[in-house]
């Protein structure tokens, strides 16, 4: 009597068959959910970077246009003689500002970079006449500033003047022919005249140095896929605002992007978005810069 009492105790202890599936039902559940959870994650982190890096290549792009864009027309000649001063210049020939053209994929600025050379002393300007003016400080090298009134590295500037002026001599003193009349004021800074164009080039964002002859291309970044800028003004002032479209690092078998992008539009216009560069993922980096000096 007391065995058959211990047999059956021992045979509720155990697990049935139908208990042990339901465990591994459940169990493959569980795992499932996680494996699930784990590639979402996974993917989200995928996008996250992509994102990120795109963002962060828009913003470099920003980084080194936006301070040319500043610098644009300081010590340069006012809109109302800017092409007769620089007609000369001729990269930058029939213009009517340092920045052109007033939209599209092209961006081009006349730009200038301050020196360690100060003016020590007065100088009065006359059109068309040689003036000396007498410096303190390092003078740039030979390539930055020469005799060449056909490239940017051949004319330099003043802030206070606004008055371009041609090197003729990049001595101290200075040699400069005027193309216009004025004064320059001493402790001025030395400014050398420097033109650039930015645009995008099978996916990359390329700045060509125009002061030099032949222009000369660099590559700033890498994975961009569009460009686009817009000029406007209003009673605050002149304004340029520039539109990036970066992408990030993985290319997608489908497309992952759409065809239009909300930021990626001037007014109700939408910019075009490639085929292509629909396969990554895509984000639009947008600033607008103030023309002080036009």
């Amino acid at each position: 009597m007391g065995l058959g009492i211990h047999m059956n105790d021992k045979r509720r202890n155990a697990f049935t068959l139908t208990e042990v599936l339901i465990s591994i039902l459940v169990l493959g559940l569980i795992m499932a959910a996680v494996i699930g959870l784990f590639f979402a994650i996974v993917k989200h982190l995928e996008q996250s970077n992509d994102i990120t890096t795109a963002q962060q290549r828009g913003e470099m792009v920003l980084t080194a246009l936006g301070p040319k864009i500043l610098a644009a027309g300081v010590g340069m000649p006012s809109p109302a003689s800017y092409d007769e001063q620089l007609k000369q210049l001729q990269s930058f020939s029939d213009w009517v500002s340092p920045v052109s053209p007033d939209s599209g994929d092209e961006l081009t600025i006349l730009y200038t970079e301050p020196t360690e050379a100060i003016v020590s002393g007065e100088t009065s300007l006359t059109e068309g006449t040689l003036a000396s003016i007498d410096l303190v400080g390092p003078l740039p090298s030979a390539t930055e500033m020469k005799n060449a009134q056909f490239q940017a590295a051949g004319w330099v500037a003043f802030p206070a003047t606004r008055v371009a002026l041609q090197v003729k001599t990049a001595a101290d003193p200075l040699g400069v022919i005027p193309k216009g009349n004025g004064k320059v004021y001493a402790f001025d800074r030395l400014h050398l005249v420097r033109g650039v164009r930015a645009k995008v080039v099978d996916n990359w964002f390329v700045m060509d140095d125009l002061w030099t002859a032949p222009a000369t291309s660099k590559r700033i970044v890498e994975g961009i896929a569009g460009f686009r800028f817009v000029q406007s003004s209003d009673v605050n002032g002149r304004f340029v605002t520039v539109w990036v479209l970066a992408r990030g690092n993985t290319r997608h078998d489908s497309a992952v992007s759409p065809s239009k992008l909300d930021d990626w539009k001037d007014g109700k216009d939408y910019f075009y978005i490639s085929t292509e560069d629909r396969h990554y993922r895509l984000k639009v980096v947008q600033r607008t810069w103030r023309l002080r000096n036009l």
